[in-house]
């Protein structure tokens, strides 16, 4: 089996795994470290056999909370540009207990385009600045009685980060993100949740190809 063919196969474990919130969670953090494994496996690959003569670059992060379901950015830059132009998918679910009992489960979307500015685009690590517009879409069911609501809202995000090269082809990418106007608001008969200000925290690593 390529390496191609094991990270599409451990990656369709962790997709497959955001619809099933119930499942282990060592599970879905033994197929996380096995996707990165694949990562760094390929992303040496690419090292060996990338050419000075790219015109441009591509990205694709992989998120930490990918282990509660999807949590994937992709980017496109050309060479020596400071401008990223990338799309941000994230999909969530998580259970929240008491003693045992499971009370409510709420499913977090958020997806939308982004724009980095890297301060330092030749370097092999740089501070960036970054807006994105989100669409954050937030499900709460109600476990103990069958009652749900959602609530979306689509606001600009406003933020910056650290991103950092190894062999030009294994990268990570630290940053948080505010918008000042994003809210979002729910009410089931387990209780009720409102939040103003929302953040988007990105803690990924990805593969440059």
């Amino acid at each position: 089996m390529s390496h191609c063919d094991q990270l599409t196969a451990i990656g369709d474990i962790v997709v497959n795994n955001a619809d099933y919130p119930a499942l282990n969670r060592v599970s879905r953090w033994c197929a996380l470290a096995g996707l990165l494994l694949a990562m760094t496996l390929i992303g040496h690959s690419s090292a060996q056999a990338s050419s000075n003569s790219s015109s441009s670059e591509t990205g694709i992060e992989i998120g930490i909370l990918t282990f509660l379901g999807v949590d994937v950015q992709v980017y496109h830059r050309p060479i020596g540009s400071s401008l990223q132009f990338g799309y941000k998918y994230l999909k969530t679910t998580e259970v929240f207990g008491f003693f045992g009992t499971d009370i409510d489960e709420t499913t977090t979307t958020k997806t939308g385009p982004f724009v980095r500015y890297l301060l330092n685009p030749n370097q092999d690590s740089t501070l960036y600045l970054g807006i994105s517009l989100l669409k954050h879409t937030e499900s709460v069911k109600c476990l103990l009685i069958v009652d749900q609501d959602e609530a979306s809202d689509t606001s600009p995000y406003f933020g910056g980060g650290m991103m950092g090269w190894r062999n030009k082809s294994i990268y990570y990418n630290i940053g948080l993100y505010v918008s000042p106007t994003a809210s979002l608001s729910t009410q089931t008969s387990c209780g009720s949740t409102e939040s103003e200000a929302l953040f988007d925290v990105n803690f990924n690593l990805g593969l440059v190809f």
